[in-house]
């Protein structure tokens, strides 16, 4: 009887404890997932990329020198944050080998950054959106084919969402979504007064000040202080990260919400401080001619002034749409993602509260990035990482207001839940097999043909190679030359080699023009004696043995 009578107090204590442990639970769960999928046969999935070979070559001479240099001459073009963390690293693990070896090893560590993404991203829709919500973004950043893609290669990108999301993970907290006022009661009946609801609206922006409580309570001092810390990381990894720390923090101040006007005023001010000692020491070390040439150059090719890479119209490069039709059968749901954020940032804006707006506008900075990108400057397939993460994040938690501000009990609110139920299943499924498809299909030409080169021809044997990733690695493994990278058969005239690595998809990509006729000259003067097929369409790499010196 005893027993029988405590059965009750048991049950409320069993039922507290799960309730404490959920998130600790859920957090761990993210980062076992996110970076188990990343790590599991990380070597054989991602073809070596060029910025790959560069950003090691820094890393490796900050862990040995001290110095943040390229081929003997100080980097600028980047911001050096990553490349301590990437230096600290090669020292911590010792990383040996080749070169190769040496990538591999690195990623591990944006597949670290990754997994800490995925937590915060969890952290900023629990907030605003539930748990429940917050650990179906997780799971979909986990196994998004192309955000896969972006955190498996040695690239700034990665680390630099990470930390500006943890800043956001800091400040939403402190913007309560208790004022929230659903300008849509989701009933069948709402259809008739869709036109007052939208004159609603547009009178609610037009008097922001006045909707939004001007006495808006302060955000504590350290989240601010901490926000701006971590949008000054993201500043030192990669430039381009103000689109994504300050244009917000300056909307905010045009508008007055959702943070007061002197609050984002602060938080701009301490990412610029924290950013402020790297160009000061450069001056003070008298390297500022060469900074200011870079970040001019920086900004040129992110003006569009400049092209030395990226997707292009110019040279008769693939175009933006070409691209978008090549990786549609791997990209089908990153693409939706993309498409579904503008109608999510629209929800955020009409009947989200503070935290909600903050993530709308973050996500039209996000756009604005993009756009700017796509109809005038470069634009290159990692910048969409910047697109894609913030709106997998408004699509949550736009995705929860909606389903909290439905009427209970009704048809369309059961409707609304299958439908979110179904495209969850659709989206995971889709991503898994993507990813079972490349871990079963490796992708490591590149790997593949400096084995067969080390091993099956003889020392003395020249290689060229059309793409810089052939020209470094061979460069690195090799004492003999020609090194270089050449995409037409009259730059192959005085290398005098008897071995040409190609690669088709980065020859039709850099050199268009000229890459039919030299293919075709390989075809009529040459052998292949190694192909390599990868799991993306274009990605083939070929050895050709000459009978005849170009």
């Amino acid at each position: 009887m005893l027993i029988e009578s405590h059965k009750p107090i048991l049950r409320m204590h069993l039922w507290r404890s799960m309730i404490r442990w959920q998130l600790p639970a859920a957090i761990i769960c993210v980062l076992a997932l996110v970076f188990g999928v990343r790590a599991y046969a990380l070597d054989q999935s991602y073809n070596i990329f060029i910025d790959e070979i560069t950003y090691l070559h820094i890393g490796n001479h900050l862990a040995e020198h001290g110095s943040v240099k390229l081929y003997g001459k100080t980097f600028h073009l980047h911001p050096p944050a990553f490349f301590f963390i990437e230096a600290a690293y090669l020292r911590l693990t010792q990383a040996s080998g080749s070169m190769i070896d040496q990538i591999y090893s690195v990623r591990h560590l944006n597949t670290a950054f990754a997994a800490i993404t995925a937590v915060l991203l969890l952290l900023n829709v629990r907030h605003v959106a539930g748990l429940g919500i917050g650990l179906i973004v997780a799971m979909v950043y986990a196994i998004d084919s192309f955000i896969i893609r972006m955190n498996s290669m040695v690239l700034l990108d990665t680390s630099a969402m990470m930390w500006a999301i943890a800043g956001y993970a800091l400040l939403l907290p402190a913007l309560p979504e208790a004022e929230q006022r659903p300008l849509l009661r989701w009933s069948w009946p709402w259809i008739t007064r869709f036109g007052q609801r939208i004159n609603a609206f547009i009178d609610r922006i037009a008097l922001v000040e006045r909707v939004i409580t001007p006495d808006m309570a302060p955000v504590a001092l350290w989240r601010l202080i901490g926000a701006g810390l971590c949008f000054g990381l993201a500043l030192l990894t990669k430039d381009m990260m103000a689109f994504l720390t300050l244009l917000p923090m300056s909307m905010i101040v045009v508008l007055g919400w959702p943070l007061k006007r002197w609050s984002a005023l602060l938080v701009g001010a301490i990412t610029c401080l924290t950013y402020a000692p790297y160009p000061a020491i450069t001056a003070l070390v008298g390297d500022w001619d060469r900074y200011a040439v870079s970040k001019l150059r920086g900004v040129l090719r992110l003006a569009g002034l400049v092209k030395e890479t990226g997707i292009r119209h110019a040279d008769g490069g693939p175009s933006l749409i070409q691209k978008v039709i090549e990786r549609l059968d791997s990209y089908a749901t990153t693409y939706a993602l993309i498409a579904f954020g503008v109608l999510a940032i629209i929800v955020l804006l009409a009947i989200g509260g503070r935290a909600s707006r903050m993530l709308a506008i973050l996500g039209a900075s996000s756009y604005a990035l993009l756009a700017y990108c796509i109809l005038f400057g470069t634009l290159e397939e990692q910048f969409f990482y910047y697109l894609v993460v913030p709106a997998l994040l408004v699509i949550g938690v736009a995705a929860g207001l909606l389903l909290r501000s439905a009427r209970p009990g009704t048809r369309f609110t059961a409707i609304m839940r299958l439908s979110l139920v179904l495209i969850c299943i659709i989206v995971l499924s889709w991503n898994s097999y993507q990813w079972a498809r490349s871990r079963m299909h490796p992708d490591n030409g590149y790997e593949q043909a400096v084995i067969y080169i080390e091993t099956m021809l003889p020392p003395d044997a020249r290689v060229a190679s059309t793409s810089e990733v052939g020209q470094f690695l061979l460069s690195s493994d090799r004492d003999t030359g020609p090194w270089g990278s050449w995409g037409s058969v009259e730059s192959l005239r005085g290398s005098k080699a008897n071995y040409v690595l190609v690669s088709l998809e980065q020859l039709r990509w850099s050199h268009s023009k000229t890459s039919g006729a030299l293919l075709e000259w390989l075809h009529a003067n040459g052998d292949p004696v190694f192909t390599f097929v990868g799991n993306r369409a274009g990605n083939t790499l070929i050895l050709y043995h000459l009978r005849i010196r170009p």
